[in-house]
Parts: C-alpha cells; structure tokens; sequence
C-alpha cells in the first residue's frame, strides 16, 4: 500500500540527496536515484552558479505546491524501504521487509506476532558498505549463524541483549530460536573491517528495476 511523506526540497540537497537514508516518523527510506525522477522539471535561471557548477542547466527539485495538493509523477519522488532487516521492539522478533508487507491500513511494516498488537517494526541501525561506496543490508540470517558455519533450513531470528554484559555491542546478539539450531552472534566485532567477508552485492538500495510504491513529497 503505498503511503505520501515530506519533507522540505532544500534537504533533498543537504543532508537527503538521493542514496541517502532518510528517516521519516518510525520508516527508514532511501531516495531513489535521478533516472526515476520526473522528466520535465522547471529550470532555475542563475546563469553564474551555472557556470561555476560547471553544468548546462540547473532544475528545481519535484514540489507539490500546497499542503492540500496531490502527489503525482510529475512533482514528487520515489523511495525505497532501506534497511529491509527490521525488528519488532516488543517481542524483539527480526523481519525482512518484502513488498506484502506494505498490504496494511497503516502502510508502515508491522509485527505479524498478535501479542505485540501491531506494533511498527523498527529499522535495524546496522548497514554494510564495501570501499566501493556500495550500499547494503546487514545479512542478519548469515552473522547469526557464522560460527555454525551454515545457516539453518528455517531461520528465526531475534534482536536480543546479553545480561550482565553492560551497554556496548558485546551485550546485543543476534539468535536463531528455530527448535534444534540455537545459534547466536553478538554485534561485538560488527564494525571491523572485513567482518562479513566478501558478501558484497555491488548494487544500491535505490537501484532496483522494479519502482516501489512509496512516495515522498517535496514541500
């Protein structure tokens, strides 16, 4: 289900330029990049910043003029869910956010668990990025079984916190709580350089073929 969100067009320069991850109320949106912008866009005559950007033509980002306007192709952006691995913060349960998952009155993904009553899934604050400037998911499923080497055949994954182990990564884990697997990592070693091996998947959040459905409006 898709949902419109804003935000000002002068933070589409700095800091939410496309690729970057833009937090909007409990979602967590990556701006798509300028081949899935509008075609036709209103150009800006400043012919001297023009020539200083070194460019032919400078254009005004896509904007919906009144709060009570309409988002449609022409005057608003698309975005794309990033990170997709999320987590429940009452039952603590991890998800990867797929496109069904949109299919709600709320259109925010939402804890399927009846005890936890709906509850926004939260993003997890963890990406990968290689030297490359590639930009990707942490693949939760694999880190929390590397030590086993193999990930099980039915993953369940939970975002837990280790007693006694105070407040830094070494005391949040990752466990898959699938009957018979057991297994966990914790988050201690996560920013080290090379800590998930070469899984690198040389593409962008916001480089899919296919468009989502979110829409973000430039106010």
């Amino acid at each position: 289900m898709s949902k419109t969100r804003s935000f000002r067009s002068s933070q589409l320069i700095s800091p939410f330029g496309p690729g970057a991850i833009l937090d909007v109320g409990d979602e967590s949106l990556v701006v798509m990049d300028i081949s899935h912008w509008p075609k036709k866009l209103e150009e800006i005559k400043l012919e001297r910043l023009t020539r200083e950007a070194g460019v032919y033509a400078l254009k005004r980002p896509p904007v919906v003029e009144s709060q009570f306007g309409t988002p449609k192709p022409y005057n608003s952006l698309i975005t794309v869910r990033f990170p997709k691995w999320m987590f429940c913060p009452k039952c603590r349960k991890l998800k990867k956010w797929r496109s069904d998952d949109e299919k709600n009155d709320s259109g925010v993904p939402v804890c399927s668990n009846p005890s936890c009553k709906k509850r926004v899934l939260v993003p997890m604050r963890f990406v990968a990025a290689c030297q490359k400037g590639h930009l990707q998911d942490v693949p939760w499923d694999y880190w929390a079984h590397r030590e086993a080497k193999k990930i099980c055949d039915k993953p369940d994954l939970y975002f837990r916190s280790a007693k006694g182990k105070g407040s830094g990564l070494g005391a949040l884990k990752i466990c898959c709580e699938n009957p018979g697997c057991g297994a966990e990592s914790s988050l201690a070693d996560i920013l080290n350089t090379g800590a998930l091996g070469s899984r690198c998947s040389s593409t962008q959040p916001g480089s899919q073929k296919v468009i989502p459905k979110g829409i973000v409006m430039s106010l």
